[in-house]
């Protein structure tokens, strides 16, 4: 079962303060059943207070706890902050796998920097992996559980200058493929959330090493076709009620059906 509207309960949201994290963070409150609880990561305590206060607004029956960390160097402050919940009771369970960055914007035959790679790899792939070792262990009670990897179109199509991104996206949905054929019990999606309006998008354009990527994404700003997160996010909490994805497969904001302009 991976159905949340209604649902009593956890989610683990990373890189919950901003973008498409905060949007999951603001839509999962609006479902959400009473006496459920939000756990958020992000490096900027003060943008998680803010969030969390907003949440408040949004459902005060929704509770929120937040852990500012850096995920790559302080994975054990989070870890005792999910050890501390292990005991409670809920109808289900959620991770959400979100936080992480693009990288620098080389090229692919300028990636040589091995002390590069285990910075950026450790905050987008190993501490994903280790906090979800943490999740499946700490939260065990038998009720559902259900992993959701924020992915991109870069997982599976190539894009220059942005080979430090393509390769983790590629590298976190291959390790949860592997994760599902080893547990079948779990849920995994891998959702592609479409060219979403955050913060990301002007990073990339100012600092891609290739004109060409960075006229796409220029374009895609001009024409006001940018998806706002809280759009997006509807669509996944649909796709997630409904349970029809394929276990370990992944879903693309784009693929989905629009009749007279409202997705179906």
């Amino acid at each position: 079962m991976s159905k949340i509207t209604g649902t009593k309960a956890f989610c683990l949201i990373t890189g919950g303060s901003q973008g498409i994290g905060q949007g999951v963070a603001f839509e999962f409150a609006k479902v959400l059943a009473p006496d459920s609880k939000l756990c958020l990561t992000a490096r900027s305590v003060s943008s998680l207070n803010a969030t969390a206060r907003k949440i408040k607004e949004i459902n005060p029956d929704v509770l929120t706890e937040y852990v500012g960390c850096d995920l790559s160097k302080d994975f054990d402050i989070l870890l005792k902050r999910l050890e501390s919940f292990g005991s409670e009771s809920y109808d289900a369970f959620f991770l959400v796998h979100n936080a992480g960055s693009e990288g620098k914007g080389f090229l692919a035959k300028d990636m040589d920097s091995v002390q590069y790679w285990q910075e950026y790899m450790s905050l987008n792939l190993y501490s994903m992996t280790a906090i979800t070792s943490a999740f499946l262990r700490i939260f065990n009670s038998g009720a559902p559980r259900t992993i959701i990897n924020i992915t991109s179109l870069a997982a599976v199509a190539p894009f220059k200058g942005m080979g430090f991104y393509c390769v983790s996206k590629a590298s976190r949905e291959m390790y949860l493929k592997v994760l599902a054929v080893e547990n079948p019990d779990l849920r995994i999606l891998n959702y592609s959330p479409g060219v979403v309006k955050t913060d990301m998008i002007s990073r990339v354009i100012t600092t891609v090493n290739d004109q060409s990527t960075k006229q796409s994404f220029e374009s895609l700003v001009k024409e006001n076709k940018l998806v706002e997160p809280s759009e997006t996010v509807g669509y996944m909490i649909k796709v997630l009620d409904e349970g029809s994805f394929k276990n370990d497969g992944r879903v693309d904001f784009f693929d989905r059906e629009v009749t007279n302009g409202v997705a179906t």
